[in-house]
């Protein structure tokens, strides 16, 4: 959980540099480079989208728990999906492109890639995936409604919605019986209302 909110802030970051004010040719604030968010997102994709079945060893889990560990790790993969999909960073992010030095990573560049890493990059789906695929057509949506999210970032996200909505429904006709009922509820919560 530490390593992944450490990398995690890194995505849509700025970062501060103190200095004297006779230090005229550095900036105190400037983006976190676009190479690094793009780093940050790689890392998410193998340690925290990928389900990590090592941490969830059977043998081990059931001497500890009753419950198993599934819900943990699927509510930290959730967590870390909201942190990024946060009307504040969100908004942070293109302000701080529009206004800060440096090339950091857009809006429209997250979540193309979220989408790209979450919904369309994984080949064989396991409870945790669809989870996580379901949260974030469901965060997408919640998102659509704040009055605070700025409204370019909100058109972005309905083109991501909509490429969902016509990804779901493709894939629902070719899928197994478990997977297109999953993919039947994803067209669905991704269908613009």
């Amino acid at each position: 959980r530490r390593y992944i909110y450490h990398v995690h802030s890194m995505i849509g970051g700025v970062n501060q540099t103190r200095h004297h004010t006779n230090q005229n040719t550095v900036a105190t604030y400037q983006n976190v480079e676009r190479n690094k968010q793009l780093a940050a997102l790689d890392f998410l994709k193998v340690h925290l989208w990928k389900t990590q079945n090592w941490l969830m060893n059977k043998q081990i889990i059931s001497e500890i728990k009753g419950e198993g560990g599934l819900i943990n790790l699927q509510n930290l993969q959730r967590s870390a999906l909201n942190r990024l999909l946060s009307v504040r960073r969100l908004n942070r992010m293109l302000s701080a492109n529009a206004s800060l030095v440096g090339q950091g990573m857009d809006t429209a560049e997250l979540l193309n890639r979220l989408y790209t890493d979450l919904i369309t990059a994984p080949q064989e789906l396991d409870l945790s995936q669809k989870s996580l695929q379901l949260h974030f057509a469901t965060q997408l949506k919640a998102l659509i409604e704040e009055d605070k999210l700025n409204s370019s970032v909100k058109a972005e996200i309905k083109g991501i919605l909509y490429k969902l909505e016509k990804f779901a429904k493709k894939k629902s006709k070719t899928a197994n019986r478990s997977n297109k009922n999953h993919f039947n509820y994803l067209k669905e919560i991704a269908q613009a209302e």
